[in-house]
């Protein structure tokens, strides 16, 4: 074999070593990718079926609250009837967002917050059956003090002491759980950017930069026992970098939840209520820009959460 031969086989030798490597090199970037996507359709897949046995839980406690409120025959049926189209109404519309979303995190926290909204609503539906029962019982005590006074006038100081502290202890008791009922629900909330037209018209606006208000709105839900007359809320808006939006100069202040946590919060409305259904709507005037992203927004009544919602700027 010449020289000339040689050099050549060498060279090919060369290039083949060459291609079999970057073969070799490409094939590993492709395998490491395809893990990488398997990981994160796993991860997702894992947090929908949470998400999907966290609202079934929850939709399993909301109807058995609902038969025990139907066991105690208190004359709700109608209310319960609607409660129960609720807790339905929401539990679908969570389930759609899990079975035909992507598994994107946007649609997970939504799904997240819708359950724990369901998680409110079931609590706070509860708490009105239990200050019921509470009424109920008391009404049932008292007439068995009643008919144990009549028959029995010789009873001594100490036993009388007793009952009155006794019945002092559970009026206090029933205060507390009337008042807890008495809390509205903010249902069907809404929050959207908006800018006024040159005639004056309310124009609404999905971009940071068009818009130069929020404007929040809710229903309040019907609520026989709540104090009719005007009612106060707060208004937290969270900016999407987390941080509560405040301005003490247009009504922002502090308020304490009902664990005992200071929050801030944004502003206040004071709405008349007349224990019917009736929709509430605002405006967040900040007097500048508003920067991109996603906005939160929590409402308070008497330092207790009855709703909450988010929406995005571009």
């Amino acid at each position: 074999m010449s020289e000339n031969s040689g050099a050549k086989l060498h060279t090919m030798y060369i290039i083949l070593i060459l291609a079999l490597i970057g073969g070799l090199v490409f094939t590993n970037v492709k395998l490491r990718k395809s893990k990488t996507d398997i990981e994160t359709v796993t991860t997702q897949k894992t947090g929908i079926e949470k998400l999907k046995n966290d609202l079934q839980v929850e939709y399993d406690k909301a109807l058995a609250d609902l038969d025990l409120a139907k066991n105690e025959n208190l004359g709700l049926e109608d209310v319960i009837q609607q409660k129960q189209a609720e807790i339905e109404a929401k539990k679908n519309q969570i389930a759609q967002i899990l079975s035909q979303g992507n598994g994107s995190k946007a649609e997970l926290e939504k799904a997240r917050r819708l359950i724990d909204e369901l998680t409110a609503d079931r609590v706070r539906f509860q708490g009105q059956i239990d200050s019921l029962i509470a009424v109920n019982k008391q009404l049932e005590y008292e007439k068995v003090v009643l008919n144990e006074e009549k028959s029995s006038l010789t009873a001594s100081l100490d036993e009388e002491k007793s009952v009155r502290s006794q019945v002092e202890g559970e009026n206090k008791q029933m205060k507390e759980k009337i008042n807890r009922a008495s809390i509205l629900s903010a249902m069907n909330m809404t929050m959207s950017g908006v800018s006024t037209s040159k005639k004056g018209k309310e124009v609404i606006e999905t971009k940071a930069k068009n818009a130069d208000k929020l404007k929040i709105c809710f229903d309040f839900a019907e609520n026989k026992i709540a104090p009719s007359g005007e009612t106060e809320v707060a208004i937290r808006l969270i900016s999407p970098d987390g941080v509560t939006i405040t301005n003490a100069a247009l009504g922002s202040g502090t308020i304490t939840t009902e664990k005992g946590q200071e929050v801030q919060y944004t502003y206040k409305v004071r709405p008349d209520y007349d224990n019917q259904m009736k929709k509430v709507c605002s405006l967040w005037d900040q007097g500048g820009n508003f920067a991109k992203g996603t906005y939160n927004v929590e409402v308070y009544q008497k330092g207790i959460l009855i709703g909450q919602t988010s929406a995005e700027l571009k």
